[in-house]
């Protein structure tokens, strides 16, 4: 099912993986800036 994803949106995939680690990364900042 995944595979199937991928296959039909790598777009909208690529665009998750993304957002994701900009937040992993925001959130990561703001634990070091306390």
């Amino acid at each position: 099912m995944s595979r199937n994803y991928k296959f039909l949106n790598p777009e909208g995939l690529y665009f998750i993986s993304f957002a994701t680690v900009f937040w992993l990364d925001v959130f990561v900042r703001e634990g070091y800036s306390d």
